[in-house]
């Protein structure tokens, strides 16, 4: 419970308060470092995860957007756990 408190709070910050270029970046990197990432040798390879929770708004834009590069294969997966 408290791990979602936390999140919630952050995310609310984010959201009255914005966040610069820099923050961005470095929170995306962080994002990036805390998992596991796909090697991909075919450079129109996009992978946007959505694990459900806040909203998949992201993945629905992404998705619009990518599907439309020539030649690229996307698929949207979203896993929702209640």
């Amino acid at each position: 419970m408290k791990a979602t408190r936390l999140r919630s709070a952050l995310l609310m910050a984010c959201v009255l308060r914005g966040m610069t270029f820099a923050e961005t970046y470095a929170l995306t990197e962080a994002f990036v470092a805390s998992g596991e990432t796909l090697v991909a040798d075919d450079p129109r390879t996009v992978d946007k995860h959505s694990s459900g929770g806040v909203a998949d708004t992201a993945s629905l834009a992404a998705y619009d957007r990518y599907s439309t590069v020539p030649g690229a294969f996307v698929t949207f997966v979203c896993d929702e756990r209640s």
